[in-house]
């Protein structure tokens, strides 16, 4: 994830949870936007168009749950 504000940060997305990864490292996909816009996309109060995007939308899509299901 990239703020559009300050710096970013690379999360390693498991079934088991997440983790900060600290030095050099690639993505299969990126979210970037204002700080307060990701954190409410992650926790599912806005849609994930409302973030720019970067990567292989289906592993945000993933890992988001967007669209909800039901």
């Amino acid at each position: 994830m990239r703020t559009t504000e300050g710096p970013s940060w690379l999360l390693d997305l498991t079934p088991t949870g997440a983790r900060l990864l600290d030095g050099p490292a690639t993505a299969d996909a990126r979210l970037y936007g204002p700080a307060s816009d990701l954190l409410l996309t992650l926790y599912g109060r806005l849609p994930l168009d409302r973030v720019g995007t970067e990567g292989a939308d289906t592993v945000l899509r993933h890992f988001l749950d967007w669209p909800p299901l039901g």
